[in-house]
C-alpha cells in the first residue's frame, strides 16, 4: 500500500518471501540484480532516498548500487535496533516494525499522488528489458544449467510449498532468475556467518515444522558439508526433497577475482575443491530416493513425484565452466538490451 501510494519501486530480496504472489505486482522489480550490473543503468537510476527493511540484500549488484550513490539518504527500519548496517550507510535508523512504519507513512501520504510515477516507470522499463533479454538467451540455450534450473524450480513449486534456498549460489540464482509467479511461496534462507553449514538439517527442521511440501535447493559442497543431515532424515523418517546442482566443486569461487588471479592448478584444489562423487549413490546409501536429471522435462517430472512425500534427492549435474560462461553471457545480454533501450 505504501509503495503504490508513493509510486516507489520495491527491490525484494528472495528471502523476504515477497518475490512470489500478486501483492506487489504494480511495484515489484524482479530483475534488480541483473539490471544493476550494468554501470550506465545503475548510474541512471540514482535514488534520493532508500528505505531498507531487514538485513543486507543478497545481491552484490544492489549493494554496489547503494555504495555508488554515497549521498543517498538511507533509512533503516529495524524494530530491534540491531547491527544491520555493516556498510555504515544508514543516515537514519527507525526502531519500528515494517508494518508500523508503513502504516504511519501511508496515512501521511493519503491517496496515491503519482509523484513518483516517472521514477517507477524507469525501473519498470529497465526491469522489462533485462527480463526479456534473459528469457531470450535462456530459451535459445538447450542445456540445463543453473539459471534454467532456477526458473524451472521457481515455476514448478505448488502454492503451498516451502523453498529453502541454501547459501552460496542457490540463493543468488533465485535472486537473479526467479521471475513473476502468481502463487505465493514461502522462501526460507540462512543468511549470515553460518555459510553452507547445516543446510540439510535446517531444511529438515523447516519441513517438520511447516508440515508442507518442502524443497531444499543447494549445491554439491553444501550437501557434502551436512551429509549427517541425510542420516538424520532417514532416522526420523523425514519428508523433504533436496535439489542439488552438482558442478563438482565450489562454483561460487569462479565469479570471484581469485579465479583469474591464480593458475587453475592452484585454484582447483584450494578453492573449487572438486570431489568427483556420485551424489545420487551417496543419497541412496543413506536411505533416500535419488534420481539424476539433465533436462527441464525430466526435472519437472522428478519434482512432481518427490512432492508426493518421502525423502528425495534430485541431482542435476552441471558443467562448471559452461555454467560460469552462461552467467557471463546473460550479463552481457542484459547489458546489450539496456544499451538498445536505455533508461530515459
Amino acid at each position: 500500500r505504501l509503495a503504490v501510494a508513493l509510486a516507489w519501486p520495491v527491490i525484494a530480496d528472495p528471502a523476504s518471501g515477497l518475490r512470489a504472489g500478486a501483492a506487489l505486482d504494480e511495484v515489484l522489480i524482479h530483475g534488480a540484480d541483473l539490471l544493476l550490473r550494468d554501470p550506465e543503468t545503475a548510474s541512471a537510476l540514482r535514488p534520493e532516498r532508500v528505505v531498507r527493511f531487514g538485513g543486507l540484500p543478497t545481491s552484490k549488484a544492489v549493494n554496489q548500487w547503494l555504495a555508488r550513490h554515497a549521498a543517498t539518504d538511507v533509512w533503516l527500519v529495524d524494530p530491534a535496533g540491531g547491527f544491520r548496517d555493516p556498510q555504515h550507510r544508514a543516515s537514519r535508523v527507525l526502531r519500528a516494525t515494517p508494518r508500523q512504519f508503513c502504516d504511519l507513512v501511508a496515512a501521511g501520504v493519503g491517496s496515491p499522488a503519482g509523484v513518483g510515477d516517472h521514477w517507477l516507470g524507469q525501473w519498470r522499463h529497465a526491469d522489462r528489458v533485462a527480463r526479456a533479454a534473459v528469457e531470450r538467451a535462456l530459451a535459445a540455450d538447450a542445456r540445463f544449467l543453473t539459471p534454467h534450473l532456477a526458473q524451472s524450480l521457481w515455476q514448478a513449486l505448488p502454492a503451498d510449498a516451502v523453498l529453502y534456498a541454501a547459501n552460496s549460489m542457490a540463493i543468488r540464482e533465485v535472486d537473479a532468475f526467479a521471475g513473476a509467479r502468481a502463487d505465493a511461496l514461502q522462501v526460507l534462507a540462512n543468511r549470515g556467518v553460518n555459510g553452507i553449514d547445516g543446510q540439510v538439517s535446517a531444511a529438515l527442521g523447516a519441513a517438520a515444522a511447516s508440515r508442507r511440501p518442502t524443497v531444499l535447493w543447494c549445491g554439491d559442497l553444501t550437501l557434502l558439508h551436512d551429509v549427517s543431515g541425510l542420516l538424520a532424515g532417514r532416522l526420523h523418517d523425514a519428508d523433504l526433497t533436496i535439489v542439488v546442482s552438482n558442478d563438482d566443486g565450489g562454483g561460487i569461487f569462479e565469479y570471484l577475482p581469485v579465479a583469474q588471479a591464480v593458475p587453475r592448478s592452484v585454484f582447483e584444489p584450494l578453492f573449487a575443491v572438486p570431489h568427483g562423487l556420485d551424489l545420487s549413490e551417496l543419497a541412496r546409501g543413506l536411505g533416500w530416493n535419488a534420481v539424476r536429471v539433465t533436462d527441464p522435462s525430466s526435472f519437472t517430472a522428478a519434482l512432481g513425484n518427490a512432492l508426493r512425500g518421502g525423502r528425495h534427492v534430485i541431482e542435476v549435474p552441471v558443467d562448471r565452466a559452461a555454467n560460469t560462461a552462461l552467467h557471463g553471457a546473460l550479463t552481457d545480454a542484459v547489458r546489450s538490451g539496456l544499451r538498445r533501450e536505455p533508461v530515459q
